[in-house]
């Protein structure tokens, strides 16, 4: 409750959940599992698991040298920051061991496409156009 700071419940998610971001609507709340490799997708209201989105674990030929989460994770692309399109379309998921960004197609629920990002990507944010 965020006008009494109180805990209404506590839901079981996958491994090492980490970040969770909203969908403009309010409907959905996406949350990165770190040591899953999972992206879940939560109705908000009813407080359920409604999707869960394996992310490709498979690394930029970058992807290589000393790593923060070395071991501690292995055999995931280490889901952390999570970023909703304004618009609601898209989620941008960034994978910190795989250096790349999962688009997330929100009407879909399914991956729309990686990209490239530079080394162990994490948290990620809007910034608006320059006015005119």
């Amino acid at each position: 409750d965020p006008v009494e700071l109180t805990e209404l419940a506590e839901l079981a998610c996958g491994a090492f959940p980490i970040r969770v971001a909203f969908t403009p609507d309010g409907r959905h709340a996406l949350v990165s599992c770190a040591r899953a490799g999972t992206l879940e997708v939560w109705d908000a209201s009813e407080r359920k698991r409604v999707q869960q989105i394996a992310m490709d674990s498979e690394p930029t030929d970058d992807a290589k040298g000393e790593r923060i989460f070395a071991g501690a994770f292995e055999g995931s692309p280490v889901p952390v920051g999570v970023l909703v399109e304004p618009d609601g379309r898209n989620a941008f998921v960034a994978n910190t061991q795989a250096d790349v960004v999962t688009v997330i197609d929100l009407a879909t629920w399914t991956i729309a496409r990686r990209l490239k990002a530079g080394p162990e990507p994490d948290g990620m944010c809007w910034v608006p156009a320059a006015a005119k």
